[in-house]
């Protein structure tokens, strides 16, 4: 668990908090722990594009000078202080994973873009990184008009200045 129990114990409702929801009970994972282990296996595909980032990151900066502008991305999130919906149980059964950070961290992003959250700010800071998700939700979730959210423009990451509807 990426959550500890404690924290479900505060944040989710009675009944969920022990719950053990299985997003993926359709898919038979072929690892001997099943979906617990799908993680490790997904950690371990992304070695080699971290590898090639972190090579092509070195090759310009010695090139060009300046410091590159690395964006990520993930299906669901890299951190268990970013905010989730603490009503859809077992959602904490799959955020959170800290070697996911560390691989973020690693290849030196600027910008982290996350899927999954469903509640919070777009945009959240930590520690050098902005991570972003952009809700889709219902209609009375959504920011005015849809507008997508810019993470990279001009040389600036996550601009303060968003796109117009």
């Amino acid at each position: 668990d990426f959550i500890p129990r404690e924290t479900r114990r505060q944040r989710a409702s009675h009944t969920d908090a022990d719950a053990k929801v299985t997003i993926d009970q359709w898919i038979k994972w072929p690892f001997p722990g099943g979906s617990d282990d799908a993680w490790k296996f997904f950690m371990r595909s992304s070695e080699a594009a971290l590898r090639a980032t972190l090579a092509a990151r070195r090759a310009y900066e010695g090139f060009s000078g300046r410091k590159a502008q690395v964006l990520s991305m993930t299906h669901f999130l890299p951190r268990r202080e970013l905010p989730i919906d603490w009503t859809v149980p077992g959602t904490w059964d799959f955020i959170g994973c800290e070697g996911l950070d560390d691989q973020v961290r690693a290849a030196g992003s600027s910008v982290h873009v996350y899927g999954h959250a469903c509640v919070g700010p777009t945009r959240t800071l930590i520690d050098g990184v902005f991570y972003v998700h952009s809700y889709l939700g219902t209609t009375d979730q959504h920011r005015p008009c849809m507008a997508p959210h810019c993470v990279y423009s001009c040389g600036e990451v996550v601009p303060d200045s968003q796109p117009l509807p």
